[in-house]
């Protein structure tokens, strides 16, 4: 009976923690201010770095940074430059996004802990139907970042620039793949050992 029950819950140990390495991946990626980098020129200047994530940007310059709350687009917004660029839309949903797929990898999260310390098989459908959610959710942002990248927020409104994905899109990256990682794996522990 012992042994039994330990060989039942050491895979849905695994499911823990691929979903708590999916979690903190994504809570980096929405908290870690640098999911795009510019590197351009404004005359009289020189070369300027400018660090845009979904909560907190800065620009540098020759090691003297300037941080303000927000994206870029807030940025804009102050300027009165915003109406400009109405992809601005699209910065704001990677942020709902991200913070609706960090809610819902936390509730699946929660629900393969619970499952590991009480054993309760009719969980395993619901983990999964929230568990496959998060992580298209967390695909779904990706998608709009990569496409935000190539809009004219980021290709006209440098004068000379260079746009380049940030830390955080990578973290992002990492998040989905290990989300469906633990999708699947999830889903093949209930077909396969029927626990």
């Amino acid at each position: 009976m012992t042994n039994k029950k330990h060989i039942s819950h050491s895979p849905v140990i695994v499911s823990v923690l691929l979903a708590l390495a999916a979690l903190a991946l994504a809570i980096a990626a929405t908290a870690y201010p640098n999911l795009y980098s510019f590197f351009y020129s404004v005359e009289p200047f020189g070369t300027l770095t400018e660090e845009t994530g979904l909560f907190r940007s800065q620009v540098c310059q020759q090691g003297t940074c300037v941080v303000y709350a927000g994206d870029l687009c807030t940025m804009l917004s102050d300027r009165g430059d915003r109406k400009l660029y109405p992809e601005c839309g699209e910065m704001v949903s990677i942020r709902v996004i991200m913070i609706v797929s960090d809610v819902i990898v936390f509730i699946a999260l929660a629900a393969l802990v619970h499952q590991y310390k009480n054993g309760l098989k009719w969980m395993q459908p619901v983990i999964l139907s929230v568990l496959g959610l998060g992580a298209l959710l967390l695909i779904a942002a990706m998608s709009v970042t990569i496409h935000l990248k190539s809009q004219p927020l980021f290709t006209v409104s440098k004068d000379t620039s260079t746009v380049n994905y940030g830390v955080s899109f990578y973290l992002l990256v990492a998040s989905c793949v290990v989300a469906v990682f633990a999708f699947g794996w999830t889903f093949y522990i209930r077909r396969k050992l029927h626990i």
